[in-house]
């Protein structure tokens, strides 16, 4: 099975303008490379799935929810992309879980997205359906190299890695701190 993934932060509503933003490129882009969309986080409201029939994808969508780690994993393995087109989120760890798993990622060209997604993301303007649909054409030919990419960028966020980048910041604050009343006369 071919899927395409689509993540909402733990908590968060799926809006309208979100789904649309999901709902347009599957109709337009995606039945070329993906069978169903799958959605993970809340379930999504009749009127939400009113649109996705309106659009003509409400029987491609799957909606899982409180899906454990390892299942997220396989999820993401499988996945034909993660389209993430948020508008806000606080870090954006759905794009490094999808990089680790292999998985090419599509997301919107806000910060944080379009600083932690490294070379390997595709950037998209999320109030542009149309749009996101053009860019999953384009980025298709490139799924591999963004598999690639994506592996490789996870390196810079490995727990090994934010440590020694916490204990070198904190080393630097301390020796640049001077004892009360030194180079005083």
């Amino acid at each position: 099975m071919s899927a395409g993934i689509w993540r909402a932060r733990t908590g968060r509503r799926w809006s309208k303008r979100s789904l649309r933003s999901i709902a347009v490129p599957q109709r337009l882009a995606l039945p070329l490379y993906v069978q169903n969309l799958v959605f993970v986080g809340p379930a999504l409201h009749p009127d939400q799935m009113a649109l996705a029939a309106r659009h003509g994808v409400a029987d491609r969508i799957a909606t899982f929810q409180k899906v454990p780690h390892r299942e997220l994993r396989v999820l993401y393995a499988r996945a034909t992309a993660l389209l993430f087109p948020s508008l806000q989120e606080g870090f954006g760890w759905p794009l490094i879980e999808a990089q680790a798993c292999g998985c090419p990622v599509i997301t919107s060209d806000l910060a944080p997205m379009n600083e932690i997604g490294g070379p390997g993301a595709c950037y998209v303007d999320p109030h542009d359906p149309e749009g996101i649909a053009r860019a999953i054409e384009q980025a298709a030919a490139r799924f591999e190299q963004m598999r690639a990419l994506g592996l490789d960028n996870v390196r810079h966020y490995s727990t090994a890695r934010m440590t020694s980048s916490y204990v070198a910041a904190y080393r630097g604050v301390l020796m640049s701190r001077r004892p009360v009343g030194e180079g005083q006369n």
